[in-house]
């Protein structure tokens, strides 16, 4: 086996740890902010310089932390001559979420996924690496079955005054309102092909479109409540 085969068999056998490093990194929103922190490059960017030496710690490198936080570096080997290597941490702002598919610094549980288990399983990786799973947040997700008595009913409402038979409810992984109680449900009020721009600088509504809106709602407020 040549050095070629024993670098890719290497690197077949890292490939777990190597994405959940790059998991690990990619939630740590490294944009060059100006902050409080005693860091030249604020927070987020010393976190993940920290992070990614830690790493390279692990994988047996001598590292390096610069005092003033500006710099680290990994070596391993010895001899006259240095080959190095250099990279960066931060990244370009992530700008509009809204252009995002998904969001770029976080995770989301899928609402079929058990939380439990999947903090537990979290837990122990972590633990591997010698890290600690520590909860910051947590909103629970909700999910009513589109064949439930209300996601018909509100369907069948928005059916019959739009004569649109075509669309489908949707879920969405964005928060939302109707977390706040059991049985709740997102509706509306957005038509299909109709531009996007709610939580923009010059937002707005089309007046028939809202009046369309309303409409739905009262007839879906009359069949639910009679």
């Amino acid at each position: 086996m040549d050095a070629y085969q024993l670098v890719r068999k290497e690197l077949d056998r890292l490939k777990p740890e190597f994405i959940n490093s790059v998991v690990e990194l990619v939630k740590i929103p490294s944009v060059y902010r100006e902050d409080t922190s005693p860091y030249p490059f604020g927070e987020s960017i010393n976190q993940a310089l920290e992070k990614t030496l830690q790493r390279c710690k692990q994988l047996g490198y001598k590292t390096y932390y610069d005092p003033d936080g500006y710099y680290g570096y990994a070596e391993i080997g010895e001899g006259e001559e240095l080959f190095g290597i250099l990279g960066h941490l931060d990244v370009v702002s992530e700008g509009r979420l809204e252009d995002w598919d998904t969001p770029p610094f976080d995770m989301r549980i899928p609402v079929t996924a058990n939380k439990e288990e999947l903090v537990t399983k979290l837990t122990d990786t972590a633990m591997k690496y010698n890290l600690a799973y520590e909860e910051f947040d947590y909103l629970p997700s909700i999910y009513i079955p589109m064949d439930s008595e209300l996601v018909q009913t509100l369907l069948e409402a928005y059916q019959s005054i739009t004569d649109d038979a075509k669309s489908q409810p949707i879920t969405s992984g964005g928060a939302t309102y109707a977390r706040a109680m059991d049985n709740c449900i997102a509706f509306g009020a957005i038509f299909p092909n109709q531009e996007k721009v709610e939580h923009q600088p010059n937002e707005y509504m089309d007046i028939e479109k809202m009046m369309q809106a309303m409409e739905i709602y009262a007839r879906a407020i009359l069949q639910l409540t009679t």
